[in-house]
């Protein structure tokens, strides 16, 4: 059971693009109150993505009790004054957050950046690098066949990025036809099918 449980844990990751800085939103907030403040907003905004992303962006203390202001200063380290002004500005000014009928308090921005996987496609793809170490160290003694096999390893990318460019347009389609959660399905069983037959 512990393996299974291994298998299926999973890792999240926050993704920020490299001008995130640059954001409106991020230059508007880091402007809020004076530079000083706006960086302790723009710091406890992302402490806040963090502390909600194994959860779908939304906040909550536990099952039955939300976050207050006060929790959430205890948490994140904050002195309470920033983390009113800035709940208030994330609420009313920038819409970087909304409060659920529950009292759940909801990360609007987190689903653009959110990157996961399981541990055990972790150690798979772990695996498979080290496979392709040791094929390359094995296809050193011979150039031709190095050769080669960039040769097929370059069609085989040219024709994986065909199928990818393939996938998207079927995606698309099913996508317009209002069956997303089958053809996100259908996508990954379609890549899987394209890496039994490289195998």
């Amino acid at each position: 059971m512990s393996d299974e449980i291994k298998k299926t844990e999973r890792f999240y990751w926050l993704k920020m693009e490299r001008r995130f800085m640059d954001k409106h939103y991020i230059k508007i907030l880091r402007k809020m109150g004076g530079p000083e403040r706006g960086a302790q907003f723009t710091l406890f905004y992302i402490s806040l993505l963090l502390e909600s992303i194994d959860h779908n962006g939304d906040l909550r203390y536990d099952g039955d009790k939300p976050y207050t202001n006060e929790l959430l200063s205890l948490v994140t380290g904050f002195e309470i004054e920033i983390v009113n002004d800035a709940m208030k500005i994330f609420y009313d000014t920038l819409g970087l957050a909304v409060l659920k009928q529950d009292g759940t308090i909801h990360m609007t921005k987190l689903q653009d950046m959110v990157g996961s996987e399981t541990n055990w496609a972790k150690t798979k793809r772990a695996y498979r690098a080290q496979e392709n170490e040791t094929e390359s160290g094995q296809c050193q003694d011979n150039v031709r066949q190095s050769k080669s096999k960039s040769k097929s390893i370059e069609k085989e990318e040219e024709e994986e990025e065909d199928t990818e460019k393939d996938l998207s347009i079927e995606k698309k389609i099913i996508k317009e036809n209002g069956i997303e959660k089958y053809s996100d399905e259908w996508i990954a069983l379609q890549k899987e099918k394209m890496r039994q037959r490289m195998s």
